[in-house]
């Protein structure tokens, strides 16, 4: 049976499409590493960071002993320290495995692996502190957290607006920046379109 070189990527919208340039990272490495066998791509979009990864979980149940699984960054894998290190231990029990970014792979010394480790944990703990601090601000100054509820009023007159033809942006200073923004014309439009 033939080697597979398995890869992973992961790509966020909201950062930009970076699946390209992970790719062709990852082919580079494939090519100064001179490794050799049949090449399968497992891809994955998201547009946050709680959703689930399907190709992911395609992988880890695909994955056989001979192979090869090289990802672009072991963050890419999951949202917690403890996701990431369920999926490496079932990466690194069933296969040789590559993290190009971080350097990792079984040859790793466990210093280095737990040094990582470490950075991913205080990340972690920072964009929880960071979550904090940003909701007491804003509980101190009374400001109302989550999307902002719109008047039944304003989104029938969206509706009608729209129907007439008119852009975004007509409908939001026809009604009044200080009622409505261009983001909330697109929702309640969409919303609409997918009921």
């Amino acid at each position: 049976m033939s080697q597979i070189i398995r890869c992973y990527l992961l790509d966020c919208p909201l950062a930009g499409f970076i699946y390209k340039s992970q790719l062709s990272i990852i082919n580079s490495f494939i090519e100064e590493s001179h490794l050799e066998g049949d090449l399968k791509l497992y891809f994955d979009q998201i547009s946050s960071v709680r959703e689930e990864r399907k190709e992911l979980k395609r992988l880890t149940f695909e994955v056989e002993l001979q192979d090869i699984v090289i990802v672009h960054s072991i963050y890419s894998l999951a949202v917690s320290p403890t996701q990431i290190l369920s999926v490496l231990n079932q990466l690194f029990v069933s296969s040789t495995f590559f993290s190009i970014k971080e350097d990792l792979n079984q040859t790793t010394k466990a210093i280095d692996f737990i040094k990582v480790i470490g950075g991913i944990k205080t990340a972690c703990r920072n964009h929880k502190f960071k979550e904090t601090i940003n909701l007491k601000r804003n509980l101190n100054k009374k400001s109302l957290i989550g999307r902002p509820k719109l008047d039944i009023e304003i989104r029938n007159k969206v509706l009608q607006l729209r129907a007439r033809g008119m852009s975004y942006r007509e409908i939001v200073n026809l009604i009044g920046r200080q009622n409505i923004s261009k983001a909330s014309v697109s929702r309640i439009i969409n919303d609409e379109r997918q009921s």
